[in-house]
């Protein structure tokens, strides 16, 4: 079995503060949400739970990466199986499950988020603060006569 970084969540997750990244590669969504009215379902005979979430997911921050990227089936299965979950007997730990991972793929969790590299706000929001370095491991070396006098 394979060992190490070779999975899609491995390592630690990218920092808009890092150094080695730049602020340009984070996408600043609006803090309003997407405008406009929800994309026409997709899936058959939709509840109208499934509609009402619909509407909702489609004015969130997210919703304007998933327009960008075409997201509309992936966003209308979350929303099914999430009406689902919700519903008193919807107590199926694997759709739960399912659900779960759903919100990361959407950037719905703030893990998703930032796997995807997305920040709410506006641009004059984001600061990325330089880290101060301290003086380098080699440095506080010392050289140490072998015994000899």
């Amino acid at each position: 079995m394979p060992r190490g970084g070779a999975r899609v969540n491995s390592g630690p997750a990218a920092s808009p503060k890092s150094l080695r990244r730049s602020a340009d590669e984070w996408v600043t969504l609006p803090e309003d949400g997407r405008e406009g009215p929800a994309p026409e379902w997709p899936l058959v005979d939709p509840s109208d739970r499934e509609l009402e979430l619909w509407a909702a997911e489609w004015r969130r921050p997210q919703a304007v990466m998933w327009e960008r990227n075409q997201l509309q089936m992936q966003v209308a299965l979350y929303v099914r199986y999430l009406a689902i979950v919700e519903q008193p007997g919807g107590r199926n730990v694997e759709l739960r499950k399912t659900v779960n991972q759903m919100q990361n793929d959407l950037g719905l969790s703030l893990g998703g988020m930032k796997l995807r590299q997305w920040r709410i706000g506006t641009s004059e929001d984001a600061e990325v603060t330089p880290i101060e370095r301290s003086e380098s491991s080699r440095s506080r070396l010392k050289v140490v006569n072998g015994g000899a006098e």
